[in-house]
């Protein structure tokens, strides 16, 4: 066999795993001095083994060439089955998302049509020529150079992306802008989204006569500019009032239109300071593109961009309110919006043009209720005037947290400041969330347990009751209903603590509280460093008519795209499995409480929060202490109104009125839930099952003291009524005119005390029992509650009782029962007690003599035939003697 056949079958023979002869080595093969790679062609190469040898240039050539051809084919596809909307017709299509009320018919307002004013480009040129252009410099500079894609600036785009590892900058061509926003049809967000952008911006400046200026135009007029502002006209008017047909624009002000679509909800200039700032760095980044020269001249110097970035932005919200007017239930849109884009990831410019549909849960005749209240003067009325004062509201329903109307300011504009959602300090509102649930749930009080409201200081925290006086032992009803401060922060420090506080007002009752606020003055008394909304407090207090489960507020029922697709929230709602905040028994015992600051004649909300009808109602007022804001949050057990009023500044006026919880924000609060629940039947707040209602606490009461002198056993005998084993006595006693001392103690549930340790006097009694020695004593008894939790209740002291002793009575006198005390001549005592019944007196009667209903004569006892009948017609016992009203004072009685 040849050498090169031997090799072959050995090589063969390995691949089979069956070779019965050993490979050669390289000495034994022909020609031992030639390498494998000499012969394979060329020195040191070797052949590529394992799933290495497969890639070659002839196979990566292969993939790549069906890459493209299938990227082709496809976008070829996509471009001949894109469907779109006419140009020509685009203004007789409504592109807004609609928003609609619980009942699924009312309508709440639109989203992305409701302010726009269609103008020509050619209308436009003839003032401001300069605007057009300018959306080029800024938006697009090779516009006119490209065919609807710029595959420069997509490639550029792309290399900067990677170059960056994220999103750097996009690659929308002005034409693609306005595919996607306005002519697709499918305006579904998927993969092939942008393909579909290209495709039919392409298409657009194929198939469009006058393509550039057309899409232009539709560009100006149909591109957001801010919250509920399309389209240049009305963004010119918003801002400065002009427009842009007959009113020169300043380039700076030309800037800062066209600046904004990149991002308009963050370089709106009426969003606050943030806001505003970032639109004035958006303001000058277009204006130095608009002093350069790149793809078209260069429409300002730099000398005149240098002073335009130094100018302030130039807008004025007088022109918001002038031209901006609210449609429909604006708060309430407002709102909605809001929570698209918190709870669903949908932008304004996501809703402007892609036609959603949303439920809400409005309901049409509480949010009417609302606006009514808004508008009526009488509500607001006070000393400084009404028309600086302003106000929100949020109503829901507790049981599934949902917002059945909102009030977003007195005169609410679009996107400017919603009040409802805005923050303002809760005042006293924050107790029953910071201090009172806590001290029930955690340390089992209610409304009858004592705390003591007294001046207290907490390192140098020393606050001050409304009233400016301190009430001592009271109820806790008593510091609800009253809004009792020094009470509550006592409660606070030394029950609850701050921990504990801070706890129940964030992770249970959601308020958006920051650790600043871990202190007394915010926990007890509302001074927060950023406030509440009506939303927060709203939400919060639903747990109270929810036994203990709180909801999170939301709007939103339902959300679907414009194929009718229910599209999901990036959020869910915890509507199904709301979280227990409270324990149904510590919400049942704080809405009795509550329910009497609306009901007790001293409640803060007696005066004004009752509801028309008198059904049922519960709440809570708070005043800050500079008066320039308050609140009122109050509850029925089917709805949940929050109310914040507020000094407003409007057009550089500030208001000063002096606002109270209980006054304005009680007004509206009633007003706005008498009209809501008008035609719905009163409902009791309803115990939860097998929650007991509170019981009073063992309240000590003042002991009745009585008292006697006992002859027979030389003591005097105490007695009083029973109050228990927990209640102790101390015995205090004093003679001859001293001062009562601490003398003796007995045991709880005594209810008696002998004294033995009396004087008796010596000698007789004096004439008639006047004159004589005697001896007198005081008593008083302290009864002792020795479970108080407060001193001051842990005392009371009883009556004061005076006993005189006298002497012991003569042997020649005790036939007659004794000199100084009445009897029965057949029975004779001592003891100032009658002889033997009916005749002569049977009860104690005074000191001495006869029983002061039945006592016998002074001197005679009184017998069967002469002492008259002592039981029936005797005189009426005196202090000395037996009594002389029956008889004379030497004869019983007649």
């Amino acid at each position: 066999m040849a050498d090169f056949q031997r090799d072959n079958f050995r090589r063969e023979r390995m691949r089979s795993g069956h070779s019965p002869m050993s490979p050669r080595t390289r000495s034994e093969r022909v020609g031992g001095s030639r390498s494998r790679s000499s012969r394979a062609g060329g020195p040191g190469k070797k052949k590529k083994s394992g799933f290495r040898r497969f890639f070659t240039w002839k196979w990566l050539f292969l993939v790549l060439l069906t890459s493209m051809l299938l990227t082709v084919g496809g976008c070829s596809a996509i471009m001949m089955t894109t469907d779109m909307y006419e140009l020509d017709n685009i203004d007789k299509i409504d592109f807004s998302t609609s928003i609609y009320a619980a009942d699924g018919k009312t309508l709440v307002g639109k989203i992305g049509d409701e302010n726009r004013e269609i103008v020509s480009i050619k209308d436009i040129n003839k003032v401001n020529p300069d605007l057009p252009k300018a959306f080029v410099k800024v938006e697009d500079a090779r516009y006119y150079e490209h065919n609807g894609v710029d595959l420069y600036g997509l490639g550029r785009a792309i290399f900067k992306n990677i170059l960056e590892g994220g999103k750097a900058e996009g690659a929308s061509t002005i034409t693609m802008q306005v595919a996607g926003n306005v002519v697709l049809k499918n305006r579904e967000k998927t993969y092939t989204r942008k393909l579909n952008e290209m495709a039919a911006a392409l298409n657009l400046e194929r198939e469009t006569p006058d393509a550039k200026e057309k899409i232009l135009e539709v560009y100006m007029n149909y591109i957001n500019f801010g919250p509920g502002i399309n389209g240049v006209q009305m963004a010119s008017k918003v801002y400065f009032g002009k427009d842009v047909t007959k009113d020169k624009l300043e380039p700076h002000e030309i800037a800062l239109i066209v600046g904004m679509p990149k991002a308009p909800s963050a370089y709106y200039p009426y969003g606050g300071e943030k806001s505003a700032e970032r639109a004035k760095k958006r303001r000058n980044v277009a204006l130095l593109q608009m002093s350069k020269s790149e793809g078209t001249p260069p429409l300002i110097t730099e000398e005149e961009k240098e002073k335009y970035q130094k100018m302030p932005l130039g807008v004025n919200e007088k022109y918001l309110r002038q031209y901006l007017k609210p449609k429909g239930f604006a708060a309430y849109k407002d709102l909605v919006q809001k929570e698209l884009k918190d709870r669903y990831g949908l932008s304004y410019e996501d809703l402007d043009n892609d036609g959603y549909k949303i439920i809400t849960a409005m309901n049409p005749k509480a949010q009417q209720a609302v606006d009514k209240a808004m508008k009526n003067d009488k509500l607001f009325k006070n000393d400084e005037g009404e028309k600086l004062v302003n106000a929100g509201v949020t109503m829901l329903n507790p049981k599934n947290g949902r917002i059945v109307a909102i009030g977003g300011g007195r005169k609410f504009q679009p996107a400017s400041y919603n009040w409802a959602l805005e923050r303002k300090n809760p005042g006293s509102t924050i107790k029953p969330l910071s201090v009172f649930a806590p001290v029930v749930e955690l340390k089992g009080y209610n409304e009858y347990s004592k705390v003591v409201d007294e001046k207290v200081d907490y390192s140098g925290y020393s606050p001050q009751n409304y009233t400016k006086r301190y009430y001592g032992p009271v109820q806790l009803k008593e510091v609800v209903y009253r809004s009792l401060n020094a009470s509550t922060v006592k409660l606070l420090m030394e029950e609850v603590s701050l921990a504990k506080s801070y706890e129940f007002a964030t992770e249970r009752f959601g308020l958006p509280l920051t650790p600043k606020d871990g202190v007394p003055a915010a926990l007890a008394l509302g001074g927060l460093t950023y406030g509440v909304s009506t939303v927060d407090m709203a939400e919060a207090y639903a747990a109270f008519p929810n036994n203990g489960k709180r909801v999170e507020a939301h709007a939103i029922i339902e959300v679907r795209d414009s194929e009718d697709n229910i599209v999901q929230p990036d959020k869910e709602i915890n509507e199904k499995n709301p979280k227990e905040a409270i324990s149904e028994q510590t919400a049942w015992y704080m809405t009795r409480m509550l329910q009497e600051v609306i009901e007790n004649p001293n409640g803060t909300g007696h005066k004004y929060a009752p509801l028309d009808d008198g059904r049922p109602v519960a709440g809570k007022s708070g005043t800050n202490n500079d008066g320039k804001s308050a609140m009122f949050v109050g509850f029925t057990p089917d709805m949940v109104t929050a109310v914040s009023v507020f000094n407003d500044t409007i057009d550089g006026k500030q208001g000063k009125a002096y606002l109270t919880g209980g006054t304005m924000p009680a007004k509206i609060f009633s007003q706005v839930m008498s009209e809501a629940l008008k035609d719905s039947d009163p409902k009791d707040f309803k115990k939860p099952p097998g929650v007991p209602d509170p019981k009073p606490p063992f309240e000590l009461e003042k002991p009745k003291l009585d008292g006697y002198y006992d002859p027979g056993s030389k003591s005097i005998k105490l007695n009083w009524s029973q109050q228990g084993g927990r209640v102790k006595y101390e015995i205090w006693r004093g003679e001859d005119g001293q001062e009562l001392q601490p003398y003796a103690e007995v045991p709880g549930g005594s209810t008696s005390f002998v004294d033995n340790q009396i004087e008796i006097p010596d000698g007789d009694g004096g004439f008639l029992g006047f004159g004589g020695k005697k001896k007198v004593y005081r008593y008083k008894i302290i009864a002792i509650d020795t479970e108080a939790k407060i001193p001051q209740d842990a005392r009371v002291d009883s009556n004061v009782i005076k006993i005189t002793v006298k002497p012991d009575k003569k042997e020649d006198e005790e036939n007659n029962g004794g000199e100084d005390n009445a009897g029965n001549g057949d029975n004779p005592n001592g003891d100032g007690r009658g002889g033997n019944d009916p005749l002569g007196g049977d009860t104690l009667g005074g000191e001495n003599g006869g029983n002061a209903d039945n006592g016998g004569n002074a001197d005679n006892g009184g017998n069967a035939d002469n002492g008259g009948n002592g039981g029936r017609n005797g005189g009426n016992g005196g202090e000395d003697d037996g009594g002389n009203n029956g008889g004379g004072w030497f004869n019983g009685g007649g």
